[in-house]
């Protein structure tokens, strides 16, 4: 039996819920096992871009880290952002973002996953199998459902000056399943509770396999989750 080791790609500081068009923000994550003990040890390649977003004047823009200046425009569904996970530098990393829209009242998710070519989980969304003298998968993480407020003038500048907006509290994970997806709330910050585990990525794996196979079947069936509680 070969074990497959898991990485997470985890928001320290996740975007705020609600966020005024043309304002920067912060996002800091890094890339580390489910229990946070240890960090990825190599670079490797991430991309960010909007994931969910029924608005086509959305636009995504990413700062340098120096001089804070565009750097970068991407459209929604297709083009991707490119980051860099870099270990040596600590291997958290901050990366100033800033939203465009004319429309009001948009609203939008931003995926940070494995870049490059990779073999895809095919439960965990965008879960990617990275091989670089080993093979180990690297979960993404979604932002919260953002908010857009007061949408882009041709004649409005971009706010540095403003305070930082509160960033959320928690982030998402994404199975897809047959007949949709399953969304996970999980913390983005170090608990115990609320945080997915390497057991669930096997768990949902191994009942992938046996489904494929023929020999589980879960037509028409409830199904619970029990996890324990140690005092």
């Amino acid at each position: 039996l070969m074990v497959i080791p898991l990485y997470y790609i985890r928001f320290f500081k996740p975007p705020p819920d609600v966020v005024e068009c043309n304002q920067p923000f912060s996002v800091v994550w890094t890339i580390e096992t489910d229990l946070g003990d240890e960090s990825y040890w190599q670079s490797i390649p991430v991309t960010c871009n909007i994931a969910s977003c029924q608005d086509p004047s959305v636009r995504l823009r990413v700062f340098s880290d120096k001089t804070k200046t565009k750097k970068e425009v991407l459209q929604p569904w297709t083009k991707e952002i490119k980051l860099d996970y870099n270990p040596m530098r600590g291997g958290v990393v901050c990366t100033r973002l800033m939203i465009e829209s004319t429309s009001a009242n948009s609203s939008l998710q931003i995926v940070f996953k494995l870049g490059g070519k990779t073999r895809r989980h095919p439960v965990w969304t965008y879960c990617g199998l990275f091989e670089n003298n080993d093979c180990l998968w690297i979960l993404p993480a979604w932002t919260c459902p953002i908010k857009l407020m007061n949408p882009t003038k041709k004649s409005q500048r971009v706010q540095i000056s403003l305070p930082e907006p509160v960033s959320s509290q928690q982030a998402e994970r994404i199975l897809t399943v047959p007949g949709g997806t399953v969304r996970i709330c999980e913390d983005a910050f170090q608990s115990i509770a609320r945080h997915v585990w390497d057991c669930g990525l096997g768990m949902c794996s191994y009942i992938f396999q046996q489904t494929q196979k023929g020999i589980l079947d879960f037509n028409n069936k409830n199904l619970i989750e029990l996890g324990k509680f140690f005092l």
